[in-house]
């Protein structure tokens, strides 16, 4: 019986450097220096950041170069536009 593991760690992978790709426009665009001490929390929100990417794709089931802009978009919109989004979605205050 064939595996997927191979295709799903390339999945992986690839949504990982398509978060960080997403983080590192966002900070040319608010001209950040990407290697200062906020890098060492910076890769793992890209890192996240580009599995939520993904997942949002696939939730909306896009394919192709849609399902990878995802994770970018994701990775440049950043944790609080992410987190502020899906409160709205749901109707949750999140200022408490």
């Amino acid at each position: 019986m064939p595996s997927n593991h191979g295709v799903d760690a390339m999945a992986a992978l690839i949504a990982s450097l398509l978060g960080l790709l997403g983080r590192l426009m966002s900070m040319a665009q608010e001209r950040r220096n990407p290697f200062g001490k906020s890098l060492l929390w910076e890769l793992p929100a890209a890192i996240g950041l580009g599995f939520v990417g993904q997942g949002i794709g696939e939730y909306l089931g896009v394919k192709g170069f849609a399902l990878m802009s995802c994770s970018v978009v994701a990775g440049f919109m950043g944790p609080r536009v992410l987190s502020w989004s899906v409160a709205q979605a749901l109707k949750i205050d999140i200022r408490k």
